[in-house]
């Protein structure tokens, strides 16, 4: 019994210990901030499939994750001017106005490249 009051008595410590420092309060609340909408499924079947996935009027928070897959092709993000690649099973978090995607490489017949986008939206 002493033993879980001790804990207890620890845990509040530790808890009005984060939110009496401001640095680790802050980091402990962007953490929390945003979290995911819905995402949307796209797919590619050429290496010229590009598909423009995003246009936004302000920048917005985007997250693009793309499947593993079998032949480890990866996908070229393209948002404002920016290019960027994510592997296999692999996320992407930036923010963007607006957002276009394809394969990095060939793909060969049959096969195919699944990405998964999804908009951060911030909790109020």
């Amino acid at each position: 019994m002493h033993t879980v009051k001790s804990l207890v008595s620890v845990s509040i410590a530790v808890l009005a210990l984060a939110l009496a420092s401001p640095a680790m309060s802050q980091t402990v609340a962007e953490e929390f901030i945003y979290y995911p909408s819905e995402s949307d499924e796209y797919f590619f079947f050429d290496r010229t499939d590009r598909k423009t996935v995003a246009e936004f009027k302000s920048d917005k928070l985007v997250r693009v994750c793309v499947d593993r897959n079998t032949h480890l092709v990866p996908l070229k993000v393209y948002h404002d001017g920016k290019t960027s690649q994510i592997a296999p099973g692999d996320c992407l978090r930036f923010e963007a106005k607006q957002v276009a995607l394809e394969p990095a490489q060939r793909l060969e017949a049959k096969w195919v490249l699944k990405a998964e986008v999804a908009t951060m939206e911030a909790s109020s």
